[in-house]
């Protein structure tokens, strides 16, 4: 990765780390209950996992949160399923 994409890797785990410190009274998710943050971080979460980006242990524990929810699972069933293939998107 280049030093911006590790940059922002940070920037990231350093956001859920502190939503989770100052809301996880709440509950696991950033701001306690899922939410649309959650729900934004979703494809953040997918592919932080799918390209093995290795993140803090705290970041981690989100992360699982996250991959935990079953919206989550069938999504990720859902996309390994699909069979559309768009050339012009497969060979950049």
């Amino acid at each position: 990765m280049s030093a911006d994409a590790y940059a922002n890797v940070a920037r990231i785990q350093q956001i859920w780390v502190e939503c989770r410190e100052r809301y996880g009274k709440f509950g696991p998710f950033l701001f306690g209950a899922f939410g649309g943050a959650d729900a934004m971080f979703a494809p953040v979460v997918h592919r932080f996992c799918t390209y093995a980006i290795p993140v803090a242990p705290e970041a981690q524990d989100y992360m699982n949160t996250v991959m935990s929810l079953p919206a989550f699972q069938e999504w990720t069933t859902a996309g390994l399923a699909e069979i559309l293939v768009i050339e012009r998107f497969e060979t950049v």
